[in-house]
C-alpha cells in the first residue's frame, strides 16, 4: 500500500497520511460499492479507495489534478517501460523550450528544464492517451522534486544549490536536492518511472476521471460514498501555489482566480455543494483551517442531514504540504443520511 503512494506527485495539502483515519468511516466496498472523491487533489484518498475495491469516481477542475486521475485512477494497465525512459533522451523536433525559456533561473535551472521541455513534447506525441499522461506525470514529479514541500514560493532555490549558495539553507537543500543532484538524469526519471509503475493497477472496476465543476459533477453523478475536501477558505491558494506548475502543463503563461471556495463566498459554495451531495448516503468531509470555524462547518453540514465532527492531529509532510506547525489541526465531518 505504502509503495503505491510513490506514485502520486508532492502535492500541497495532500491526505496521504490520513487516508486510514477517513476510510473508518467509509463502508467497505460490499456495503457501498461507488466511492466518489469531487476534489480529487492530490490523488491519495481516490487511489486507496481504488486499492481497498471500491468503484472510484473522481473528479477535480484542475489539469493538474486530472492528469493523476486520468494516470493512476482511471488507467488501470498501461506502465512505462524502458524504452520510454531512453526516448526521453532523443532531441523531440516539437521541444518548444517554455520552461527554459521563460521560468530559468528563477525556478529551475537550465539543463533541469530542458529535460522537462523534452519529457513534455513526447509526452504529447504519445500515439496512446494513457502513455500520455504517465509521460505527463513524470514530467511533473521531476518537476516538483525541485521544489521545497512540493510549491513554488521560493523562487531561485534550485540556481542556489546549482551554484552552491548554501548559507542559511544547508539542511532543506540536502533533504530536498542533494540526492538528485549527485544521479545522472536518465537515473533520476528510471526511479520516477519505477514509483509511477507501482500505482498502476487494476481492482475489477471501471473507475473514472472528470474534469468538471463541482456542483455540475455531483449533479450527474451516482454513488454510495461521497468525500469532499474543498479548498480551504483563507488558506493558500492552489491557484497561486501551483501557478507556475499550471502554466507549464498549459504551455502558456497566464493567471487564474482562486476557487470560490477560497473566497468572500465560500460559505455559500459549501451550502450550495452540500445541496448538491444530498442523494448520497454518507459524506466525509475533511475540513481544516482558514476562515471558517469547525463548528460552523458542522452546522452548515447539519442543515442536510446529522453531523458528527472527529478530530484529527497530525504533522504534514514533504509528500503533502509543508511548513505547517506540529499542532496544525484538521478534522473530518461526517454526514449520514437518516
Amino acid at each position: 500500500m505504502l509503495a503505491m503512494f510513490k506514485a502520486l506527485p508532492p502535492y500541497f495539502g495532500g491526505k496521504r497520511k490520513l487516508v486510514k483515519q477517513i476510510f473508518r468511516h467509509v463502508p467497505p466496498p460490499s456495503e457501498a460499492p461507488v466511492f466518489v472523491d469531487a476534489f480529487l487533489g492530490g490523488g491519495s484518498v481516490a487511489l486507496y479507495a481504488k486499492a481497498r475495491g471500491h468503484r472510484v469516481i473522481a473528479n477535480d477542475i484542475a489539469d493538474r489534478a486530472v492528469l493523476v486521475g486520468r494516470a493512476l485512477i482511471a488507467n488501470g494497465h498501461v506502465r512505462f517501460s524502458d524504452d520510454d525512459i531512453r526516448h526521453l533522451f532523443v532531441e523531440h523536433p516539437a521541444n518548444d523550450h517554455f520552461v527554459e525559456t521563460h521560468f530559468v533561473p528563477d525556478f529551475f535551472v537550465a539543463r533541469h528544464a530542458r529535460i522537462i521541455d523534452n519529457a513534455l513534447a513526447h509526452a504529447r506525441a504519445a500515439k496512446s492517451p494513457e502513455k500520455r499522461d504517465l509521460l505527463l506525470l513524470l514530467a511533473v514529479h521531476f518537476i516538483l522534486r525541485w521544489r521545497p514541500f512540493g510549491d513554488f514560493h521560493q523562487p531561485g532555490i534550485a540556481e542556489k544549490f546549482a551554484s552552491a549558495d548554501y548559507e542559511g539553507n544547508l539542511k532543506l537543500f540536502r533533504g530536498c536536492f542533494g540526492r538528485l543532484f549527485r544521479r545522472p538524469s536518465i537515473e533520476k526519471l528510471r526511479l520516477i518511472a519505477h514509483d509511477i509503475n507501482a500505482g498502476v493497477f487494476a481492482n475489477g472496476h471501471a473507475n473514472e476521471m472528470v474534469q468538471a465543476d463541482v456542483l455540475d459533477f455531483l449533479g450527474r453523478i451516482e454513488g454510495d460514498v461521497l468525500y469532499l475536501d474543498p479548498p480551504y477558505y483563507g488558506s493558500n491558494a492552489y491557484e497561486k501555489v501551483y501557478q507556475v506548475l499550471d502554466q507549464i502543463l498549459a504551455g502558456r503563461i497566464e493567471s487564474r482566480p482562486n476557487s470560490r471556495f477560497n473566497q468572500r463566498e465560500a460559505e455559500q459554495a459549501l451550502l450550495a455543494l452540500f445541496e448538491k451531495a444530498a442523494r448520497f448516503k454518507v459524506w466525509v468531509l475533511s475540513f481544516g483551517g482558514g476562515k471558517i470555524g469547525r463548528e460552523e462547518c458542522r452546522q452548515m453540514v447539519a442543515r442536510f442531514r446529522a453531523a458528527e465532527v472527529v478530530p484529527v492531529r497530525y504533522r504534514y509532510h514533504y509528500a503533502d504540504a509543508g511548513g505547517q506547525r506540529a499542532d496544525d489541526k484538521e478534522i473530518l465531518i461526517v454526514g449520514r443520511a437518516a
